[in-house]
């Protein structure tokens, strides 16, 4: 009896010995909890932002700037004496600009103290400028630390003009919010920006442009509008190509119009052997007749040019028809160019080209590539006068319409038309579904094989 208690009496140490040992694994096992201290050494959410300067960029900004406004304080809520050593001063963010940040240089230092895979991000009204924000310099004033930020035109910062746009207007003023907020490295959320603080003194406003930028925008837009739809019309930039026979017609002329009458008919005669004087009436009626814009045949270019020479009065060569490709290709180059102008001159600042723009301006040159080719394994093309720009677009060297072209001139129509409108809603560079490229590229390589197989047994 006594054994069997001493066993059991052992078995239960035993059990009691083991419990312990597993409740110590547990205890060094677990995390131990962070000490109050430890917590007030991590590096802050965020960095408290006393007051704001604000400083415009472009020309329009160093003319138009009021010099009075310049010497009121900015603040974010704090008291005026706050940032009092700084000096600063400011008005409404308009556009791309300098921004300078002053913050309490112990919450600064205490910010960096501590390392962490992140950084501190400018903020304004809640949208992250990560790229678009660079800090230029830091200068240390007083009790209080000085962050020059240069801002850029980017992605990021249209996502403010678009939110402005929205809200407000090109023109309409809203309070500015601006924090300096930490974000973790690779993060897509955004960070929790502190709320805005009660105004005690000047709050910082944004606006997108003002009215001097965005009249002088248009004013440039209309401009360079106008000359490229005159040195289209006026000049062969966008046709096809002419026949030569017309600046030798112009030159009989100039040199008929020099000699003495008598001298006239030997000219035309040594020019083209079978002249006749007594034939002059027909030959001003072909010369009329091709200036009408009608097709002269082959067999009668020598007699329309004894024509023309013989005509009194000053008359222009008859230019040949618009190219499809020419023209698509200038239409994109030219709004790829505009657009660049008009978003420099309301922002302040020239911004890179939205990839997708250039995809499609590859495109037009790929479809006038494929066009040139085709004319040149066509050999020589019979000149074809100019009917008008819609009836050239759309027709071919057999002077009738065709299916490739049509779908070619409507894609680019649309295409152009939701560019604008993008533009428009969103004061940025259009940017272009994948997809509507990849069917433009199609519309490209249709008009190219229909060119080929279809045009070129006209001629």
């Amino acid at each position: 009896m006594e054994r069997l208690i001493f066993r059991n009496a052992r078995l239960v140490v035993l059990a009691m010995l083991m419990l312990c040992t597993l409740n110590v694994h547990a205890q060094q096992s677990r995390p131990k909890p962070v000490a109050a201290t430890d917590v007030s050494k991590q590096a802050p959410t965020s960095i408290p932002v006393k007051c704001v300067d604000i400083r415009d960029l472009g020309v329009i900004a160093r003319f138009s700037r009021d010099r009075d406004q310049d010497q009121k304080l900015v603040t974010t809520g704090a008291s005026r004496s706050a940032c009092a050593n700084s000096e600063v001063q400011g008005d409404a963010l308009t556009g791309a600009g300098d921004l300078l940040v002053v913050v309490d240089k112990k919450s600064y230092d205490e910010a960096l103290a501590v390392k962490r895979d992140g950084d501190y991000v400018l903020y304004l009204n809640g949208v992250a400028l990560p790229t678009d924000a660079t800090i230029l310099a830091r200068e240390a004033v007083g009790d209080e630390i000085v962050l020059r930020y240069r801002l850029r035109q980017g992605a990021e910062l249209q996502r403010l003009w678009s939110m402005i746009w929205s809200d407000k207007g090109l023109f309409d003023k809203q309070d500015l919010n601006v924090a300096i907020v930490w974000t973790a490295r690779g993060s897509t959320e955004p960070a929790a920006v502190p709320p805005r603080a009660a105004a005690s003194g000047a709050q910082p406003q944004v606006q997108i442009t003002t009215g001097d930028k965005l009249t002088l925008a248009l004013g440039v837009i209309g401009v360079l509008l106008i000359v490229t739809i005159l040195v289209g019309i006026s000049s062969d930039a966008l046709r096809d190509s002419g026949a030569s026979w017309w600046s030798e017609a112009k030159l009989w002329w100039k040199t008929a119009k020099k000699l003495p009458p008598a001298d006239v008919v030997p000219f035309l005669t040594a020019m083209v052997p079978t002249y006749t004087a007594a034939n002059n009436p027909d030959y001003e009626r072909l010369a009329q007749y091709a200036l009408s814009g009608a097709k002269v045949a082959e067999d009668k270019i020598k007699e329309t040019q004894l024509g023309l020479a013989l005509l009194v009065n000053k008359w222009r060569p008859v230019r040949a028809s618009y190219s499809l490709s020419r023209v698509q290709l200038a239409l994109w180059f030219s709004f790829a160019v505009m657009t660049a102008l008009f978003l420099w001159l309301l922002y302040g600042d020239l911004r890179r080209i939205d990839g997708s723009l250039l995809q499609l301006l590859g495109i037009s040159i790929g479809t006038a590539g494929l066009s040139w080719a085709a004319d040149r394994n066509a050999g020589t093309r019979p000149y074809l006068p100019s009917q008008g720009f819609l009836l050239d677009i759309v027709s071919g060297f057999d002077e009738q319409s065709q299916l490739h072209r049509y779908q070619a001139v409507v894609v680019n129509v649309l295409l152009l038309a939701v560019g604008i409108d993008h533009v428009v809603q969103h004061l940025a560079y259009p940017v272009f579904d994948g997809t509507w490229l990849i069917f433009l590229g199609i519309s490209g390589a249709a008009y190219g094989v229909g060119k080929q197989l279809v045009e070129n047994k006209a001629t």
